[in-house]
């Protein structure tokens, strides 16, 4: 019976998803023969369509160094395209997606230029990649590679499931976890793997306690499990569940463990061995996400569509029994209706003049709230850095000491202190981006239904309500922030003189040569955070001034230009307008169906 039942549950799901696109592709066939002018809607219309054929799945893969990340990355995708190392690899995200052919795409920081290839070879790929993304070849990302697309011809993929492989989390490059708890929010879902040697380990435990409000879904992935046999292997998930459970006292039974050896299912690819392939528990899982993927995502993203598109129909439907209406008139009533439409479009006008000063308040108490922010932070990395800095000399006593172990002591933890510091802000600040911004799109949808609804009003149409055109958030499509911090000291003459010097005079001309390094370094680094933040304040109020306007301009414009082609029409009288009058009928009858 529960068989059944899901069976018709995803049945369902595709079906709305096949009547949502055939409703699209059947209006805009009828809207194209139609005698007024639907260019716009047919132009959204396609556009709500091109994005439910292509819509996208983010799916991050985390997990600890030498877990065999890269290594079930490449089993999923069955083809070792993907290096792995003995060392940890950069903080370089890699986005793997669906494509024809197989090629990657290196973009980097500081210039616009990128490095492709495109070969059918999987160890060419591979040794592509490796010399931008592994520690050995591009060491602390010196040729400073932004992030890498892979671009792969997988069933998996083609579904719309982009994996994004993450730096490991847990290794020395602390800051690397910083970035990835960043990035997080973004994704729609995450696969955590884990390995049986060891069993999961404090560090893993800790960064899940970070993560688990953060994503909407979590696949846990046991790797390696061709190390154990039989009864070690069930202790060892029931390990995994119980520890998982303590963590955050979830129904055990709803913890959902995928046993799975990577290896085997690379091999399993290689030797074309269907058996050996299920065995490794690579194939159900792959089966596992594409269902996840139809069944969660395109469920959402179909209602929201087809609200998006229930209004555009809406709208059209008003149009057209505007125009239906309009002909009908004679010309002074409708010319009276068009005077008194003009006097609340007067007052609509002031009402956005009115909306646009709110918003740009609410943007000037944003970037001033910001500006305050970023010089507590300076405060804050000053005396965090200026403390490191007594500590090392406490550490050292009275003993020799010199200019690069307070250095180093100094230098260490500050791409992992500013990495947290930025994810803190983002994420206060994107939630303050996305109240601000929602408060005013409710606001549009207001004003916009208020001029649908004078306007069915003044020439006695019915009036259809349209649906809230959907939250807003402070990002868009998910995106890694990959930061160079300044650790760097720069050269100082003083220092020469400094080894002739007695020590406790030497001790204070190393202190304040740093003091004077953190204050610089803490401006710069402060800086390029601030400057971040207020590039994304400034480009999404922008974007949203942008729309705000235009929607409102659309709709008065579509009114009144269904007004003007009827004035026109009274130019050529009854026997044109009847034509038109029964072509809209039609249009709308169809449209009804």
């Amino acid at each position: 019976m529960s068989g059944n039942h899901i069976g018709k549950s995803k049945t369902a799901e595709y079906d709305k998803e096949d009547f949502l696109h055939n409703t699209i592709k059947c209006s805009i066939d009828v809207l194209a023969e139609s005698d007024i002018d639907f260019e716009q809607e047919i132009f959204k219309l396609k556009a709500i369509d091109d994005r439910l054929e292509n819509e996208r799945f983010h799916l991050a893969v985390l997990g600890q160094f030498k877990r065999g990340k890269s290594t079930f990355v490449n089993a999923l995708m069955g083809e070792e395209i993907l290096p792995s190392s003995v060392l940890p690899l950069t903080s370089i995200p890699t986005y793997i997606q669906f494509g024809k052919q197989r090629s990657v795409e290196i973009s980097f920081d500081d210039k616009s230029d990128k490095e492709t290839l495109t070969d059918d070879s999987a160890s060419n790929l591979n040794s592509f990649l490796a010399r931008y993304v592994t520690e050995s070849s591009n060491s602390k990302n010196h040729l400073n590679v932004s992030y890498v697309n892979v671009f792969y011809p997988s069933e998996l993929l083609e579904n719309g499931i982009v994996l994004i492989d993450t730096p490991g989390i847990g290794s020395v490059h602390e800051h690397n976890t910083e970035a990835t708890l960043n990035f997080l929010p973004q994704c729609d879902a995450a696969i955590f793997v884990v390995s049986v040697d060891p069993p999961i380990t404090k560090t893993e435990i800790e960064f899940l306690k970070k993560i688990e409000q953060s994503i909407p879904k979590l696949f846990f992935v046991l790797n390696k499990i061709d190390y154990l046999k039989g009864q070690d292997l069930t202790l060892s998930i029931e390990f995994l569940k119980k520890t998982l459970y303590n963590r955050n006292h979830a129904n055990i039974d709803n913890i959902s463990i995928y046993p799975v050896s990577a290896l085997m299912g690379i091999n399993a690819v290689k030797e074309n061995d269907v058996q050996k392939l299920k065995e490794s528990g690579i194939y159900d899982f792959k089966t596992e996400l594409i269902n996840f993927f139809k069944d969660k995502k395109k469920a959402l993203l179909n209602e929201a569509l087809q609200k998006k598109t229930d209004n555009i129909l809406k709208a059209v439907r008003m149009k057209i029994d505007l125009a239906i209406k309009a002909q009908r008139m004679p010309l002074e009533e409708l010319n009276n209706c068009l005077n008194l439409f003009n006097e609340k479009l007067s007052e609509v006008e002031t009402q956005k003049v009115v909306a646009s000063d709110l918003l740009s308040g609410d943007k000037r108490r944003l970037t001033a709230s910001l500006e305050e922010y970023a010089e507590k932070l300076r405060g804050e990395a000053r005396t965090y850095l200026k403390t490191i800095m007594k500590e090392a000399f406490a550490k050292n006593g009275s003993g020799e000491i010199d200019y690069d172990t307070i250095y180093n002591a100094v230098a260490e933890p500050i791409p992992s202190y500013f990495e947290h510091k930025f994810g803190e802000l983002f994420d206060e600040f994107n939630s303050r981006i996305t109240e601000i911004l929602n408060r005013h799109n409710q606001k549009l949808n207001t004003l916009t239904q208020s001029v649908w609804q004078a306007a069915a009003d003044i020439f006695s149409i019915s009036y259809y309500h349209f649906e809230g055109s959907g939250t807003i958030s402070g990002r868009y499509k998910p995106y890694w922030t990959t930061h160079k911090w300044d650790t760097s000291f720069t050269p100082n003459p003083e220092g020469m003189l400094e080894h002739f010097l007695p020590q406790k005079m030497k001790r204070l001309s190393i202190a304040k040569r740093v003091n004077k390094q953190i204050d610089l370094i803490v401006m710069h680094n402060v800086e390029n955070l601030r400057f971040s933040l207020i590039q994304n304040i400034n480009t999404l109020f922008a974007s949203f001034a942008q729309t705000f306007d235009q929607n409102i301009e659309e709709t008065i414009s579509n009114i009144k230009n269904v007004i003007s082609e009827t004035v026109e029409k009274y130019k050529n009288r009854t026997e044109s307008s009847e034509k038109s009058i029964v072509n809209l009928q039609s249009v709308l009858t169809r449209l009804m169906r």
